[in-house]
């Protein structure tokens, strides 16, 4: 099912599908972190704080359309966007690779030379030269056309703005109060993770 020349008629087509390269090697908070600010004394309870901690970040990073930890991600797209400029769904610090896939079976891809483009961080951007023939690619295939593999979130745990932290911190300790606290604390609570995040949201276009 090789199709020539599979171009979207915009300038931003959303991935279709995305696969974990890299996984964080590193966590936002430490468990004696969690454990002081929630003043638990002991270890009895690390495996839930460590769950709660997990699910938190899940949520930040969910709300706020973008990564936190430093990891890298695969995007796949059915369709090459036509134009010098791909607007990315998330921010990037660097990108690994950009392929074109034009055959099926096709598991190595055609890498795009760095070269060609350069990465706008702050504006979550591809731009292509505008003199460059590589791209739009000439053919690619009718599904998984092109990749663009990316290293996302911040470069280390001390380059995430304290906004985000103290918001991972909330939420960690919403779940370990499981509605014991009153409904006005609850909702007080949660204004202020939202309040905390909004800033670090990623709007398109607009890291």
């Amino acid at each position: 099912m090789t199709r020539s020349t599979v171009i979207s008629s915009t300038g931003y087509t959303g991935p279709v599908g995305r696969e974990l390269v890299t996984a964080p090697s590193v966590w936002l908070l430490d468990l004696a972190a969690v454990r002081a600010r929630l003043r638990v004394p002991f270890e009895d309870e690390d495996v839930d704080l460590q769950s709660f901690l997990e699910v938190a970040v899940d949520v930040a990073q969910s709300d706020m359309g973008r990564a936190i930890l430093p990891q890298t991600w695969r995007w796949w797209y059915d369709a090459a966007p036509c134009g010098r400029v791909i607007v990315l769904p998330e921010p990037a610090r660097s990108i690994v690779a950009v392929k074109a896939y034009a055959t099926d079976g096709d598991d190595t891809g055609t890498a795009i030379a760095a070269s060609e483009y350069v990465l706008d961080t702050q504006r979550g951007r591809l731009v292509f030269d505008e003199a460059t023939t590589a791209w739009p690619p000439s053919s690619v295939r009718c599904y998984r056309a092109v990749s663009i593999e990316a290293a996302v979130g911040y470069a280390s745990v001390a380059d995430v703005p304290p906004g985000i932290v103290q918001a991972v911190h909330l939420a960690v300790q919403g779940q370990y109060l499981r509605g014991a606290e009153q409904p006005a604390e609850r909702a007080a609570r949660e204004k202020a993770i939202a309040a905390l995040l909004a800033p670090h949201r990623y709007r398109m276009g607009v890291a």
